[in-house]
C-alpha cells in the first residue's frame, strides 16, 4: 500500500516506540503483560471489589491489561497493517479490539459510542460479536450526541430487522451542519433503508472524502476508514445489490486489499493466540462471555 510521506512517518513512529507496543505481534503483546507483576495493581483495586478472590483479582487485572481498552488493539493493528501489509494479522487485531470493546461495554450515557466498534465488527465480519451486540446493547438509545445516536439506532434497527423504526428516526432528524464523514454515513444508511443503491454509493463516497478532515485523537485513525467497510457489509447483508455501485477500487481511506481479503475470509480468535495466558482470561475473549470477575462499569 502506497502511503503519503506524512502517513508513513506516523506509522514508523508507532512501530518504533515502545509505549504502545505496535512493534509486538499478538502473542508477544499478550506475553508482555503476563510478565508484569500484577500484585501492585491488585492491591490498588482490592477494596473496590471485596467479593472477588485473590485469583479473580489477578484474572481481572490481566484481562484489563490485555484488553488495552478502549482502542489500543485498534491503533496497533492499524500501524502494523500499514507497516507490514499482513492483512490476516490486521483482521485478528481488529477482532481482539471489537471483542474487548463488547466485553467492556457499559450501558450508560456514552453507549452511543459503541456504534464504532460495531461497525468494525461488521467490517471484519465477526458475526458472534455482531450478534452479541444486538443481544445486549440498549435499543433504542434516547441520550447522547444526536447524529451519533441516530447512526447507532439506525444500525441496530437494520440488524434487528426493524427497518420501519429506522426510517422513522431518520425522518425526525433535525437539520443542522454536519461533517461530511458523518453526513455520508447517514446518507448511506438512508439509501439502505430506501433500498436505493445509488444513494448508498453517494453516501459512502461522501463519508470517504470527508474522513481525513475529521478530528481524531490519534493520526493513525485517519488513514483507513473501517467504518466505510462496516457500512458496506451492513448494506450487503440487507441486499447485495445495494453495494453494486460502490467504488471498491478507490484509494485510501478505502482499503482495497482488506476488502478483497475480507470478502472471502473471516478472522478466527483461538486460545492458541494467547500463549500462556490464564485460560479463564483468554476464554473470555474467545467465547465472548463476560466473566463474573469483570464487573460492568
Amino acid at each position: 500500500m502506497r502511503l503519503a510521506k506524512s502517513d508513513a512517518e506516523i506509522v514508523n513512529e508507532a512501530m518504533t516506540n515502545t509505549r504502545d507496543g505496535a512493534g509486538l505481534g499478538f502473542p508477544d503483546y499478550v506475553a508482555y503483560w503476563l510478565k508484569r507483576d500484577a500484585q501492585p495493581a491488585i492491591k490498588n483495586i482490592r477494596s473496590r471489589y471485596p467479593a472477588l478472590t485473590d485469583q479473580e483479582l489477578e484474572w481481572k487485572t490481566r484481562f484489563d491489561w490485555i484488553s488495552d481498552w478502549p482502542n489500543g488493539w485498534y491503533l496497533r493493528g492499524m500501524a502494523r497493517r500499514l507497516a507490514t501489509g499482513d492483512i490476516a494479522e490486521f483482521s485478528l487485531f481488529m477482532q481482539m479490539y471489537v471483542r474487548q470493546s463488547l466485553l467492556n461495554l457499559t450501558a450508560n450515557e456514552d453507549e452511543f459510542t459503541e456504534v464504532w466498534p460495531l461497525f468494525h465488527a461488521l467490517a471484519i465480519q465477526d458475526q458472534p460479536t455482531v450478534d452479541q451486540y444486538v443481544k445486549i446493547a440498549t435499543f433504542p438509545l434516547k441520550e447522547g450526541h444526536p447524529d451519533t445516536r441516530l447512526i447507532y439506532n439506525c444500525v441496530h434497527a437494520l440488524l434487528r430487522a426493524r427497518v420501519s423504526q429506522g426510517k422513522t428516526m431518520l425522518k425526525k432528524r433535525s437539520a443542522g451542519k454536519t461533517p461530511d464523514w458523518i453526513e455520508g454515513i447517514i446518507a448511506c444508511m438512508q439509501g439502505v433503508i430506501a433500498h436505493d443503491a445509488s444513494q448508498v454509493a453517494v453516501g459512502m463516497e461522501q463519508h470517504l472524502q470527508g474522513f481525513r478532515k475529521a478530528t481524531r485523537i490519534n493520526p493513525l485513525e485517519k488513514i483507513i476508514s473501517l467504518v466505510a467497510h462496516g457500512l458496506y457489509r451492513l448494506a450487503e447483508r440487507i441486499d447485495p445489490d445495494l453495494v453494486a455501485q460502490v467504488d471498491i477500487a478507490r484509494d485510501l481511506p478505502w482499503d482495497r486489499e482488506f476488502h478483497d481479503w475480507s470478502s472471502i475470509r473471516v478472522p478466527t480468535l483461538s486460545l492458541t493466540d494467547f500463549g500462556k495466558c490464564p485460560g479463564p482470561v483468554a476464554m473470555a475473549f474467545v467465547a465472548l462471555d463476560r466473566p463474573s470477575w469483570v464487573p460492568a462499569g
